[in-house]
């Protein structure tokens, strides 16, 4: 009966004690600007570790998570309600470092003009990142300015290749066309790509008299990213794509090739974003 006594004791402190360990722990020392709440502090640097879980792996270099801390933290701060996804494996493999990663950083975010930015990232860039004025409803974020990426190109996934059966490509692209009819023996000719912006990536694609965006033709298609080409090679269409995701940004290859050259985590975002500060976030 005693045991049980004891048994009941020790979990109810640890009922009591966690939460206040936990908080003390995230808060490093640093403290929060941005909650006057501890628990609510703790609370949300826990989604940051779960987010950055789920957007890089813990082998991945210290600084490099770092940075992708900082975004995490940025745009949870931007989008508080944004639904919080981790990757329990990585998360259960490289919890430790993950988490020192997200408390060194604590409470840091990314501001521009006094505002927290839409810090976008991508997995690869094409070699150059993408300025978010050549991108239609990004014009304003004048912070995603383009700059020279070329560790990409060392990536396994810089360089892809899709080929597609012609009835496929035209089953596809027929579900983002209205009125359109998209001729199977035309294609892939009759795909023109109009406008490419400065990094490479397509921003107009025509077909018949219908004008797409390149990101749409990349979704519906189902590609790594809108940096892409087309030709026709033994009755298939062969679609070469340049790097992974929406190229705005920081290259996560790229800031992790900059970390083992051995710039700090504050060094590689301040190249990827233009006129921008590391600052502690503001009670909103």
């Amino acid at each position: 009966m005693k045991e049980k006594i004891k048994l009941y004791g020790a979990i109810l402190i640890l009922i009591i004690f966690i939460p206040y360990l936990i908080t003390v722990y995230f808060q490093g020392g640093k403290g929060f600007p941005f909650h006057s709440d501890s628990k609510e502090s703790s609370e949300f640097e826990q989604k940051v570790i779960q987010m950055v879980s789920e957007e890089m792996s813990g082998t991945d270099e210290t600084e490099a998570l770092k940075a992708q801390a900082v975004i995490a933290r940025t745009n949870l701060y931007r989008d508080p309600d944004q639904e919080i996804k981790e990757n329990a494996e990585n998360l259960a493999e490289n919890l430790e470092k993950i988490t020192f990663c997200v408390e060194d950083t604590s409470g840091e975010i990314l501001t521009s003009q006094g505002e927290a930015i839409d810090a976008a990232y991508h997995a690869v860039s094409s070699k150059l990142t993408r300025n978010a004025s050549e991108v239609p409803g990004q014009e304003n974020k004048t912070y995603l300015s383009s700059v020279e990426s070329s560790w990409d190109i060392s990536s396994e996934q810089y360089l892809m290749v899709t080929f597609l059966e012609k009835e496929e490509m035209a089953s596809k692209l027929q579900k983002v066309l209205k009125d359109e009819k998209v001729e199977v023996s035309k294609l892939p000719g009759e795909l023109k790509i109009k406008t490419r912006d400065e990094a490479g990536y397509v921003t107009e694609v025509q077909i018949g008299k219908t004008v797409l965006n390149g990101e749409a033709v990349k979704e519906v298609l189902g590609l790594p990213s809108s940096c892409f080409y087309f030709s026709q090679l033994e009755g298939k269409v062969r679609i070469t794509t340049k790097g992974l995701g929406h190229g705005l940004g920081l290259s996560q290859y790229g800031a992790n090739q900059m970390a083992k050259e051995g710039k700090d985590y504050k060094e590689i975002l301040k190249y990827y974003y233009k006129d921008i500060k590391i600052e502690a976030m503001k009670e909103k």
